[in-house]
């Protein structure tokens, strides 16, 4: 039987020693949180958040909405350029 090349990749981490595991883990993390920061990036840049940011806005106006301090700092240094209209 043929493996896929997932199941290849499934058996070969598997039998990774402990400290080879975890060193994989912390790269598949930094990769994976990595590729998502662009996904949300090209979002907003192709201005799919626009609607929620103008909803949000219009909250805050009416007093309905707190700020969170939570923001990314791709957010807050304004990395990610302006809301397109």
């Amino acid at each position: 039987m043929v493996m896929s090349e997932v199941e290849e990749l499934e058996s070969r981490v598997c039998s990774l020693p402990t400290e080879d595991f975890a060193a994989f883990r912390e790269w598949f993390s930094e990769y994976e949180n990595e590729l998502w920061d662009r996904q949300i990036a090209s979002d907003y840049r192709a201005g799919k958040f626009n609607d929620l940011i103008a909803r949000a806005r219009a909250e805050m106006a009416q007093g309905k909405g707190t700020l969170q301090n939570s923001l990314p700092s791709s957010l807050t240094a304004g990395k990610l350029g302006p809301v397109q209209r």
